[in-house]
């Protein structure tokens, strides 16, 4: 009996690590979540881009993840230099061999949806070294998806593990743009 505790204590943790503990595939494990929208602005993005999806790929295996690209049509540019009116972002997760695998806490684009997004520019190196296909479009890899803001319904949607969400949350997405504006140096919108 006393062997048959410290088992269970194994299993479910083993079992937690398998399911819910994918950290370093997820990037659980990475920088910590901004704690305001300011610091969100900075912390190594390139580009700051209100989007809304156009289309969704099958997902592909990268690097032994799965991955779901999607096309996404640029609204307007809120740093950076323009990547043109269309690019692609590469999503964690997707389903491959018949099994769906997300990230914990968001789920893949649709089309139709929109976003604010805080991206890396990938460049043309990932699709020449085979990683990613060639889409005909700038690639760009999202930064920590818990950074990702939905707009739906013009309502500004966060992610709950961040500090600042009960700030944003249902807000007007043209205000929190503009407080985004007002935190980087603005490329001439399209």
């Amino acid at each position: 009996m006393w062997l048959i505790v410290p088992c269970l204590l194994i299993l479910l943790v083993a079992i937690h690590g398998d399911v819910y503990g994918q950290r370093g595939r997820w990037g659980a494990d990475g920088p910590p979540l901004p704690s305001t929208l300011k610091e969100m602005t900075g912390r190594g993005t390139e580009l700051i881009v209100e989007v809304t999806v156009e289309s969704v790929f099958p997902s592909i295996e990268v690097s032994g993840t799965p991955t779901t690209d999607a096309i996404m049509d640029v609204r307007r540019v809120l740093k950076g230099q323009s990547p043109g009116q269309r690019l692609t972002v590469a999503q964690l997760g997707g389903t491959l061999n018949g099994q769906t695998e997300l990230p914990p806490n968001y789920s893949l684009m649709k089309p139709g949806e929109r976003y604010v997004l805080f991206l890396r520019n990938l460049g043309p190196n990932a699709v020449a070294r085979g990683v990613y296909p060639d889409r005909g479009v700038p690639r760009f890899e999202i930064i920590r998806y818990q950074t990702i803001i939905r707009i739906d319904a013009d309502l500004v949607r966060l992610h709950p593990g961040l500090k600042f969400r009960d700030q944003y949350e249902g807000r007007n997405s043209e205000e929190v743009i503009k407080e985004i504006l007002g935190y980087v140096s603005v490329t001439p919108a399209r």
